[in-house]
């Protein structure tokens, strides 16, 4: 199986793959969480039912793949209201879609 994702525009919701199968076919499938990858596998076979691939072993090739391309759960200081004091710049992270924002430290030592 051979994978490439990229993200949905600007968002990071889902991810869309182009997933070459052992029938030489590439199917294009998308999917927004781990939890997708049953249903992506099931949609795949029942299109391709010549393939000899097994529904469980594209389901954890998909969810395995999808795990490793989308990001994680930030873990760390967040603002208390959400929003960020004094921001003084912005700046995109065209790769991610995620912007990257300087402002007052969450440790109160000015900015970070």
């Amino acid at each position: 199986i051979v994978m490439e994702a990229e993200s949905g525009g600007s968002s990071i919701d889902s991810f869309s793959f182009e997933v070459a199968i052992d029938t030489g076919e590439e199917v294009s499938i998308q999917m927004s969480s781990e939890s997708d990858a049953e249903a992506a596998a099931s949609r795949i076979l029942k299109d391709h039912p010549d393939s000899k691939l097994t529904e469980g072993n594209l389901a954890d090739a998909l969810r395995s793949h999808f795990s490793m391309i989308s990001p994680q759960e930030y873990i760390g200081p967040s603002p208390a209201n959400g929003e960020l004091k004094n921001v003084v710049a912005s700046f995109p992270v065209a790769s991610s879609g995620l912007w990257l924002d300087v402002a007052d430290s969450l440790a109160g030592a000015g900015l970070g």
